[in-house]
């Protein structure tokens, strides 16, 4: 079996390889994905899909979209004050956090996590710590759901959300996580996030940053030209990519996971047992604007 881990405020969840990605949108909001293998949350108590980005308006608020493949309970969160405590500067002070079916029909929104389910919220042991700070808990049916962050009033700051499967017993947790899509700033605004390989001694992945694809989609203000960084456990650089058609053109191809746009990029990866890669996404020449990034198994 290959497996991946994913980053978050916690630590590391593993994922695994094998569970199909979708397509689905709101209004005004679109998370994206174009492949029929993406990733798969494995077998735990308590596992976890997240993403940290600057939360800003309109469509550059902050989104993220799982798949749950059985009927359980599920808490989404968005941390803001949190972050400071981590040397996040311009945190988002009051985030609030909705929650979507694929059809675009609210399921439940919060703004302070004691307002709804303290008690049962308290019972996942994934409480925010800050109480500005906004927490969902809600028993889902298998299907494709949207988490969207944003400022309360119209505020901005940098934010953080996650979803975690909270597994009722005899259920196997299986949340899987086909992309994040959100505004790509400058300095420490930029697009950040990590996996771990383990169980095998190598797993391949292409790790991708889209941009100019998104305006096909209805986003006015997508990234031109994105740029992908991979660096080590140590913070050395593995990799950069401005164009994907750069570099292994051929073989990235026959992922079957190219980005569509030649100004998009992507990179093509091994990672060994125990080693964590960190992927960055960034604007050329300090660009800004919407991007959407994922990682693979292949």
């Amino acid at each position: 079996m290959k497996t991946l881990y994913l980053k978050n405020s916690s630590g590391w969840s593993p994922l695994q390889r094998g569970f199909p990605v979708v397509l689905f949108a709101l209004p005004l909001l679109l998370l994206i994905a174009s492949s029929t293998n993406g990733v798969i949350i494995s077998e735990g108590l308590l596992r976890n899909v997240s993403t940290r980005l600057a939360v800003l308006t309109g469509e550059n608020v902050l989104i993220v979209g799982f798949t749950v493949a059985e009927s359980q309970p599920v808490l989404v969160r968005a941390l803001g004050p949190t972050l400071t405590n981590f040397g996040v500067t311009g945190a988002l002070a009051d985030p609030t956090i909705s929650l979507y079916n694929s059809t675009g029909g609210l399921i439940a929104t919060n703004d302070d996590c004691k307002d709804t389910n303290q008690a049962a919220i308290g019972g996942t042991g994934k409480t925010p710590p800050n109480d500005k700070e906004s927490a969902i808990l809600s028993s889902l049916s298998p299907g494709n759901y949207t988490a969207i962050v944003s400022g309360k009033n119209n505020t901005t700051g940098v934010g953080l959300v996650e979803a975690y499967g909270v597994e009722p017993p005899g259920v196997e947790n299986l949340i899987s996580n086909v992309s994040s899509r959100g505004f790509v700033g400058t300095e420490s605004n930029v697009m950040i996030g990590g996996v771990i390989g383990d169980h095998t001694p190598s797993a391949q992945i292409i790790v991708r940053a889209l941009g100019p694809t998104l305006t096909q989609f209805g986003i006015n203000n997508a990234l031109a030209n994105p740029t992908l960084e991979l660096h080590d456990g140590n913070g050395n650089l593995l990799a950069f990519n401005d164009n994907w058609q750069d570099t292994n053109q051929t073989a990235i191809q026959a992922t079957g996971f190219a980005p569509p746009n030649s100004n998009e990029s992507a990179i093509l990866a091994v990672i060994n047992v125990g080693a964590s890669i960190t992927a960055i996404v960034r604007g050329k020449d300090n660009t800004t604007g919407v991007a959407l990034f994922d990682v693979y198994l292949y």
